[in-house]
């Protein structure tokens, strides 16, 4: 028994059987993950394969891309400017081009555009981005898997040492039992 408890203790054993049941709900989670991150890099994959296509920089060219064109801010800006494209139209024909409230207007509808093709261009980017940090977590993820796969192989060794031990425990405790008995029962005849 000393023996034994000195093996766990010398191991770091944890419960019954070596902890392997803690490393099999590991590698269960990890699996699970290791899914989960799979199937969203190939998502942003896609995206990203759709973004590189059309060129990275066009805002024009970004917004073929139905993610990047029903982003919801991307609708917002679209819908100021297109605001702004009617109240320009009304304008031009009561005042004409060159009365200020359209000059106004023409500045006004030059940001809302800017602005649109900036964040069009930065949600490309973002997309970029969840992609590369995707392939990291992929990554990431196999190697906490073949770690855990590896881990789990040395408890198995220790664990089939540990089951050793303590069948050893196991059968001198039975002897001992039996001979206690014996011993009891000749005392007492």
């Amino acid at each position: 028994e000393k023996r034994l408890q000195n093996y766990r203790e010398a191991e770091g054993i944890i419960g019954n059987n070596g902890g392997l049941g803690i490393a099999e709900r590991e590698i269960d989670l990890v699996s699970e993950k290791l899914v989960d991150a799979k199937r969203e890099r190939l998502e942003l994959k896609s995206l990203n394969d759709q973004i590189v296509k059309v060129g990275r920089k066009r805002a024009s060219n970004l917004q073929q891309i139905p993610s990047i064109l029903g982003h919801p801010l991307v609708q917002s800006l679209k819908d100021v400017a297109a605001s702004i494209e009617v109240r320009r139209s009304e304008i031009a024909n009561r005042y004409g081009s060159k009365h200020p409230k359209m000059k106004a207007l023409n500045s006004e509808r030059s940001r809302a555009y800017s602005n649109l093709n900036k964040q069009i261009i930065s949600i490309a980017r973002g997309i970029e981005n969840k992609y590369k940090v995707a392939i990291a977590a992929v990554e990431s993820l196999e190697q906490s898997l073949a770690d855990t796969k590896n881990s789990m192989q040395l408890l198995s060794g220790k664990e089939y040492k540990l089951k050793e031990l303590q069948q050893d425990v196991d059968a001198k405790r039975a002897l001992y039992d039996q001979f206690y008995k014996r011993f009891s029962e000749t005392n007492a005849t």
